[in-house]
């Protein structure tokens, strides 16, 4: 595995470089940058945390890293914002932005773009590192060189990564739906989301990143191999299921559910999901807080309800159920018992 010195030899505020996995440091910056973007709850906390704890390189790449992103904050180090646009600017577009951000972020001697810069680019914390990416409430469709079919849901983001031996995607965040073509230079697919490795086996499928440690992965047409590389084995999963792991091991496969279908079609299709689970999955269509009251949580609701218009989709939840929409502002909704 390659491995590249996270700081220069001659960096007196880091005097010991150390050499670590690309993969590692891939997801050491990913983890700093969410980590400092203020936008990270208890959940994605504890899978750092975790992260972190699984092997010394982790947690040395965490250290290094973050304490460069301190020093870059309290302004002793840094590129000029022009110089930072000429870096992101360059390269191809399958992987320019991810190796400049591993560039800047580790190598401190041929210096560091500011974290200041990168705000100022208006670059999200993983959109930075991907090459194509959606807002709140956003789908993108993405024709890619091999002829595959790629899907963007809501706030999501992707990285190519296409060479002369391989195809591979990597979901950074969201969701995506991807229908593989056949490659004239026989080159397998690979789809890396958290800590799942998605082999496709001529097929089309839906992959959702919940964390790191919670991705689900739903089969449409042929076959998908999913290997976990915290556990042993693989689970094959078909057409028409569902395939997830879990703390304790792989989870038992389970029938496609028409959620899984229709967010390419802009509708969220359920059948007696729970209100708090509904509420949970059409917040991440709008901006803002969408909550559901724990007194009404429990109601069922069934029915095809239009993404576009999530406004429009509360005013139909209560007309079937007993509840009511109380709004603070614009942007802090919550369904409570009539």
């Amino acid at each position: 595995m390659a491995e590249r010195k996270l700081f220069d030899a001659h960096d007196e505020r880091h005097e010991i470089p150390a050499a670590v996995p690309d993969a590692v440091l891939d997801q050491a910056i990913h983890w700093v940058m969410l980590m400092q973007s203020g936008t990270a709850g208890e959940r994605e906390r504890e899978a750092c945390r975790r992260w972190r704890a699984q092997h010394d390189d982790h947690e040395l790449a965490w250290q290094r890293l973050a304490g460069l992103c301190g020093d870059v904050q309290r302004g002793t180090a840094g590129t000029p914002a022009p110089l930072a646009r000429r870096v992101l600017a360059s390269g191809a577009r399958v992987s320019g932005r991810r190796k400049a951000v591993k560039l800047m972020l580790g190598t401190a001697g041929a210096g560091v773009l500011s974290w200041a810069a990168v705000r100022h680019l208006d670059l999200g914390v993983t959109t930075l590192m991907a090459d194509y990416s959606t807002g709140v409430g956003g789908r993108e469709r993405i024709l890619l060189p091999d002829g595959s079919q790629l899907v963007l849901n809501t706030d999501s983001a992707v990285a190519i990564d296409f060479n002369a031996q391989q195809r591979v995607l990597q979901l950074l965040r969201g969701e995506l739906l991807l229908e593989t073509a056949s490659d004239a230079q026989a080159r397998p697919m690979l789809v890396n989301a958290g800590d799942m490795a998605i082999r496709p086996l001529g097929t089309r499928f839906a992959v959702r990143r919940f964390s790191a440690a919670d991705v689900r992965v739903a089969v449409r047409e042929g076959a998908v191999e999913l290997r976990h590389r915290q556990l042993p084995g693989q689970q094959l999963v078909q057409a028409g299921e569902q395939g997830a792991s879990g703390k304790a091991g792989w989870v038992a496969k389970r029938r496609l559910e028409d959620i899984c279908d229709s967010w390419e079609r802009g509708m969220l299709v359920v059948e007696r999901m729970p209100l708090g689970a509904f509420v949970d999955e059409l917040s991440r269509y709008r901006h803002g807080v969408l909550r559901c009251d724990p007194a009404v949580a429990a109601l069922q609701i069934s029915g095809a309800f239009p993404l576009a218009d999530t406004d429009a989709v509360l005013a139909a939840v209560t007309a079937v159920l007993p509840i009511s929409v109380r709004r603070i502002t614009p942007y802090w909704v919550t369904l409570a018992a009539a």
